[in-house]
């Protein structure tokens, strides 16, 4: 076994091992089921002092609960989408030839199925979100779309679209050099040099997310209000700030996927087929600055990614409006019920 089926096999291994471990605290917290100890009682009431804010113990005990399915189901969802990485890369190595540098099987896989960690999270988050204790509809009536800025932030909106944008304009600067007439004949020519089939395949892969996280976000507005013990007004703020939390990590794994397919990408055409052919399409175009340009910007998103997900896990990133007794932080609920 070469150097490259080891890091293949170590690569495969940790996103089922991650797997595992999501899944197992996802089946853990969906068996707590409706309990709610003195414990998490005692824990959320802490937390909510420490934020100047104060509520029944009756609302506290259904916020837990929400933040109980959304945390299972998120965590379900995401050991999901890493499990299926890890047999899709797994099954790559075994059926995929010998690992090398002119085999590039295993980072096609790893790249095409990243796809899976975004569809299992958004459809994790949602399920979660929809699980949690909402209003009855009455059959035939149809239901009453929130506006959207009540929900989703501008930001959520607009931060995968200009990651995707800034993928898509470094993309075509390598293919504009490549084919500075932009013809068909200069084009098929330079799509023809090893690894430049990814310059299509991404930015096509990159748009799936962006057009299921519209539609689940429009799907989320579309949700009944949750029922807790408080006034209107308060029960939307509350349901809001937790529809935000849905969203921006939706957003936050879609970041992180993009980053990962577009390492796959950099690996294809500046190591593998330089390996492979000893050049790659950025030295035939005379642009070996590409490379720390793209690897910079893909370490950007990643980076970008996890500053979501831990200002999400320290309860910055959605919050319920004013007044200040309205109820508890969604963040709040999701650490108590964990």
């Amino acid at each position: 076994m070469n150097a490259y089926a080891v890091g293949e096999w170590l690569v495969a291994v940790l996103f089922l091992v991650l797997s595992a471990i999501s899944i197992i605290r996802g089946v853990r917290l969906l068996r707590q089921g409706h309990i709610v100890t003195p414990r998490q009682l005692s824990k959320i009431a802490r937390a909510l002092s420490r934020r100047g804010r104060e509520v029944p113990s009756d609302v506290a005990e259904q916020l837990i609960l929400a933040g109980r399915a959304a945390s299972a189901w998120w965590r379900l969802g995401l050991g999901g989408g890493t499990g299926v990485i890890g047999l899709c890369t797994g099954a790559a190595i075994v059926l995929g030839g010998d690992p090398g540098p002119a085999n590039s099987t295993f980072l096609v896989t790893l790249g095409g199925s990243a796809l899976a960690l975004y569809f299992g999270a958004a459809i994790g988050a949602f399920v979660g979100l929809s699980r949690m204790q909402r209003e009855s509809r009455d059959i035939g009536v149809r239901p009453v779309q929130q506006p959207l800025r009540d929900y989703c932030s501008p930001l959520a909106i607009a931060l995968p679209i200009v990651a995707f944008l800034t993928q898509v304009l470094l993309l075509f600067a390598l293919l504009q050099q490549l084919a500075p007439s932009l013809d068909g004949g200069s084009v098929a020519r330079a799509i023809a040099l090893p690894g430049m089939w990814t310059v299509i395949a991404t930015p096509a892969i990159l748009f799936v997310p962006i057009l299921a996280t519209t539609i689940v976000t429009y799907r989320i507005g579309a949700l009944s209000l949750l029922t807790i013990p408080q006034e209107i007004d308060a029960r939307r703020r509350m349901d809001n700030a937790m529809r935000k939390v849905v969203i921006w990590q939706i957003v936050a794994i879609q970041i992180l996927v993009t980053s990962v397919v577009g390492v796959t990408q950099y690996w294809i055409l500046a190591i593998g087929a330089y390996l492979a052919y000893d050049y790659s399409p950025p030295y035939a175009a005379a642009m070996n600055g590409w490379y720390p340009i793209y690897l910079g910007y893909l370490v950007v998103m990643a980076l970008t990614a996890l500053a979501l997900l831990i200002l999400l896990r320290v309860g910055r990133l959605a919050k319920p409006g004013r007044p200040k007794q309205a109820g508890a932080g969604p963040a709040e609920s999701i650490r108590a019920a964990e």
